[in-house]
């Protein structure tokens, strides 16, 4: 193992610039401009705030899907006067973090080498490792047992993609899954491949994402809503795009013109905000009317959200959401958060990230949409039967509260190793 962590710590330079290149190359290009910038947090020398207390926990997150995930856990650990500190992988999830409720401090993650995770391990000084859904981060485990933190992940899931990869890393992945207090595993086949792969304590605790308080709209996101004037219009709100299934459903929203009076209203929300400016040039090339949500115009038909954490607002203010990453094998996002909201949730048939949420809703308020083809009728049917689309809105509020509570198993099963004798610079 001390081998293959030492061969980890070689390649993690070679790493970290081959994704720096690739976001070069790609549409996404606008998130390096603040690499200077992040240099040290990413070398693992963040600048902490004064007054931190001696209760310290690092949770770590991947991106701003997951730092939502854990909001109601680090709610309570703040309530239970531990000191948050929450790195996130990317800048997304850290600016996310940033405005959570109960968070100490965010930073971006260290590199996963030795040198970066040491140097903020001696400069955060946390008691406990928290890592949630799959950060399973061979350098961040190791210095941190090593150091004698008690570790765990929680949310845990494992898609049958992800159990291929890292598989492969068994060697590397197997003393250290052993050596952790808690896997807090959100289903039985999540559990079943992390004990595969060498974890010894696994609880199945459900999934932490669906503890999120109620989707509401704020009173400033309702007003400049309102700019719009789509009152007594039905709203189409896709929520968490990507490439690829923005042109699908911009050719289902051009199928319903002329079938609806008045006509429907679309909100197209990509996962990757950097984005927006490729899907304005997508719209422009159409020829179709939008606006961004930074700047609400009248005369749009479709909206554009260019704004971090406006998600579930507008999901309040939707008739049927359509969740991303699932026409195309991305294995989709939160089909929950509109779920919470009373809305009918559609989704393709990519959801292995989402597998039980997808199997469940399917029995109650969720329709699976089996190819791009079968979207505008889909729509149409939901539009022109409002009656059947407030029935599948409750049915999938319901099923989303029966999935709720997974934050407080999990803290229940944290107990033993979040007692302030444990925690401690």
């Amino acid at each position: 193992m001390a081998l293959l962590l030492l061969l980890e710590d070689l390649l993690a330079p070679f790493a970290a610039a081959a994704v720096a290149l690739r976001f070069l190359l790609s549409s996404r290009r606008s998130a390096l401009k603040g690499l200077r910038a992040e240099l040290p947090e990413r070398l693992g020398r963040p600048a902490l705030p004064p007054g931190l207390g001696n209760e310290r926990v690092w949770l770590h997150c991947a991106s701003a899907g997951e730092v939502n995930a854990a909001a109601a856990l680090v709610r309570e650990l703040s309530r239970r006067g531990k000191a948050v500190l929450l790195t996130a992988t990317t800048a997304a999830g850290r600016e996310r973090a940033r405005a959570l409720e109960g968070v100490a401090a965010a930073f971006l993650a260290p590199l996963d080498c030795g040198p970066a995770v040491s140097s903020f391990l001696s400069r955060a000084k946390p008691g406990l490792l928290l890592v949630v859904e799959t950060e399973l981060w061979p350098r961040m485990l190791e210095a941190s047992l090593r150091r004698g933190l008690p570790c765990a992940v929680v949310n845990a899931r494992m898609s049958p993609r992800s159990f291929k990869g890292y598989r492969l890393l068994s060697p590397l992945l197997r003393p250290l899954l052993g050596r952790l207090s808690l896997v807090a595993a959100q289903s039985e086949e999540d559990a079943r491949r992390f004990r595969a792969l060498g974890a010894a304590r696994v609880e199945v605790i459900g999934n932490m994402k669906y503890d999120a308080p109620l989707p509401a709209a704020s009173l400033e996101a309702q007003a400049r809503f309102s700019l719009l004037r789509w009152e007594g219009r039905a709203v189409f709100c896709a929520g968490s795009t990507h490439a690829g299934e923005e042109e699908a459903l911009l050719d289902a929203f051009a199928a319903l013109e002329g079938e609806l009076k008045p006509s429907p209203r679309l909100i197209l929300a990509p996962r990757h905000l950097e984005r927006a400016q490729e899907l304005a040039r997508l719209l422009e090339r159409r020829g179709l009317a939008f606006c961004r949500w930074s700047a609400p115009d009248p005369a749009a038909r479709i909206l554009l959200l260019d704004e971090l954490g406006a998600l579930a607002a507008l999901y309040a203010l939707s008739d049927i959401a359509f969740v991303g990453g699932t026409l195309v094998p991305v294995g989709g996002h939160n089909l929950l958060e509109p779920a919470l909201a009373g809305l009918p949730v559609l989704f393709g048939p990519h959801t292995e990230h989402q597998a039980e949420t997808a199997r469940r809703l399917e029995r109650g308020g969720g329709l699976r949409v089996e190819s791009p083809e079968r979207l505008a009728p889909l729509l149409l049917e939901l539009l022109e039967r409002p009656e059947r689309r407030r029935k599948l809105g409750a049915a999938a509020r319901r099923t989303a509260e029966d999935m709720r509570g997974a934050t407080s198993r999990a803290l229940a099963l944290l107990g033993p190793i979040l007692s302030p004798q444990v925690l401690g610079p």
